[in-house]
């Protein structure tokens, strides 16, 4: 299998001056790219504890080979190789050093828009000065951003495994499964403090409410309304069949979060609490079964009633609905 030694020449023409060193690690389920070999080794960690995940509440690992890529310039030079050599799964990571590059030049547009017969060396002072110090990552920081990649692989990985190229996906965030079972393969892959940070905001009796199970069931994803919206806003940014890391902060995302129907973080929270409702009931929740069901053309409230009992599950989605208050109501407020 293609691997990081055939990458070699192009990771060195991505290493030029300009752009800084780049590393690769390989792991069983695949290969990362980093700026550095501890955060190529941290990226490798998120891929091997995803496939243990996945392994778990899917019941075997993946098939799909992965290779993990920081950086829009890296993934948009290495991805059609590496597409070609078998890697279904390229996905993009933030890099700060190139996002600081992006800054440092929109200031130098600015800059020299504004004062525009001003020599080179005095824009460069000006850029420097406005450019923000870098902030090292804390530990915890670093924890949860590998739980977050080994989040994305989830999604990723659910949507090849179960799911055909040809299913519609016009009124989905992230595949062709409904969002709550979308999201649950993300939140299902987080482990140590992202996880246990999801547990402590269900049991906390100051968040919430929570939409009903039936409405949380039937709503879109609330960060479809932000994923659309930036997409519009990047148009002509991204090529087709292209992906590409966009971060808003700012205004920007202040707008657009505004404009989702439920708060994103309670929606995670709430797939996470129901992930764990479904295993509690079920000793491993029916992810499988029920994703068969589902792509059958049975509703859930159909499948209950033909199988919610062997799974430990009640027969309606109303009943379901009554058993997850009573859950939820035992969660709240716990230690």
């Amino acid at each position: 299998m293609f691997a990081c030694e055939a990458l070699a020449s192009a990771l060195l023409a991505l290493s030029a001056p300009d752009h800084g060193a780049y590393e690769c690690v390989e792991t069983e389920a695949g290969i990362a790219v980093a700026r550095d070999v501890e955060t190529a080794h941290r990226f490798a960690t998120a891929i091997e504890t995803a496939r243990s995940q996945f392994s778990v509440h899917y019941g075997s690992a993946p098939q799909q080979r992965v290779a993990i890529v920081q950086g829009n310039t890296a993934r948009a030079e290495l991805a059609p190789r590496l597409i070609h050599e078998g890697y279904s799964v390229v996905l993009p990571w933030l890099d700060p050093a190139e996002e600081r590059a992006q800054l440092a030049e929109r200031i130098r547009a600015q800059v020299a828009g504004q004062l525009p017969d001003l020599p080179d060396d005095r824009i460069d002072a000006l850029v420097a000065r406005a450019l923000p110090a870098p902030e090292e990552p804390t530990p915890r920081d670093i924890a949860l951003d590998t739980a977050a990649i080994a989040h994305e692989l989830g999604h990723l990985w659910y949507i090849r495994t179960f799911w055909t190229a040809e299913a519609g996906t016009e009124s989905h965030y992230g595949g062709p499964a409904p969002d709550w079972l979308d999201e649950i393969a993300g939140v299902a892959m987080e482990t140590g403090d992202l996880l246990d940070q999801r547990r402590a905001a269900l049991r906390d009796p100051q968040r919430g409410p929570y939409p009903p199970l039936s409405d949380f069931l039937a709503m879109p994803h609330p960060l479809a309304v932000l994923a659309a919206a930036a997409a519009e806003q990047h148009q002509g940014e991204i090529g087709e069949g292209q992906a590409r890391v966009i971060r808003l902060s700012g205004e920007d995302a202040e707008r657009l979060l505004n404009g989702a129907a439920t708060d994103p973080s309670s929606y995670y929270i709430q797939a996470r609490g129901f992930l764990d409702y479904l295993t509690d009931r079920a000793g491993r929740a029916p992810l499988i079964p029920l994703t068969q069901a589902l792509q059958s053309g049975q509703t859930l409230d159909e499948w209950l009633a033909d199988a919610g009992a062997a799974h430990g599950l009640p027969g309606s989605v109303d009943a379901l609905e009554a058993d997850w208050e009573a859950w939820l109501g035992g969660v709240r407020g716990a230690p």
